[in-house]
């Protein structure tokens, strides 16, 4: 509304009709699909790929500018790595990811990334709702308390 009423330049680019109009075509055109009143973007399996997670481990360490968070082995972590059964290949080019290292007995053996668009849905919810929001909450608590 603002850059309306300033007669912005930019203008059409924030306009939600033009963007409905784009994700409508790109549903047509099976490069989206909807879901629960939300487009996602349909990625080719050919541009994915199943990622080698180990069955055995027993701690995960989470890694992401700087900060570091190490879980033990869990149920959350578990079902996480169930459903994530493909991932991007383009995983490895994003400017925001995590690293999850898998650890046993102290001994690394398993690294991939992970953001919240090359993994499926179900697998995003989970990282990044459940496991990585808690972290951060606790985080932020902490600090919190550390100045009361």
């Amino acid at each position: 509304m603002t850059l309306k009423k300033n007669d912005s330049i930019y203008r059409d680019y924030y306009d939600g009709k033009i963007l409905k109009r784009a994700c409508e075509q790109a549903l047509i055109e099976k490069e989206m699909f909807e879901k629960n009143g939300l487009y996602h973007y349909t990625i080719p399996i050919g541009e994915t790929f199943i990622p080698q997670f180990p069955r055995d481990y027993d701690t995960l360490v989470i890694e992401h500018f700087g900060e570091k968070w190490t879980l033990p082995r869990n149920k959350i972590i578990d079902r996480f790595l169930r459903k994530s059964n493909r991932v991007c290949n383009n995983i490895y080019n994003s400017e925001d990811m995590y690293l999850l290292r898998f650890f046993l007995d102290g001994k690394e053996i398993y690294l991939i990334p992970y953001d919240d668009i090359c993994y499926p849905e179900n697998a995003i919810r989970i990282m990044t709702d459940d496991i990585i929001w808690n972290l951060k909450k606790n985080i932020s608590n902490q600090i919190h308390l550390t100045y009361l």
